[in-house]
């Protein structure tokens, strides 16, 4: 492995990382040319933004409850 190459559990822990808190400008540097070199770590990064897009969705349905929430009289 370069100096500036992560391997691809490195490169899903940054990912992950990000999610959270900036990252650092090497650090993204990094990132973004290993996802630009590797197909698989690509298909995670897709699987985790989908992932972010289905838990946000769930999460705001959680705070407002539908109509239909209501007791019956």
């Amino acid at each position: 492995m370069g100096w500036m190459q992560h391997t691809c559990r490195q490169a899903a822990e940054l990912m992950s990382l990000r999610r959270d808190e900036p990252l650092g400008g090497w650090r993204s540097l990094t990132l973004k040319l290993h996802l630009r070199l590797c197909g698989d770590c690509q298909q995670v990064e897709r699987q985790l933004d989908q992932l972010g897009r289905i838990s946000g969705t769930l999460w705001r349905g959680a705070e407002a409850p539908a109509d239909d929430d209501e007791p019956q009289r």
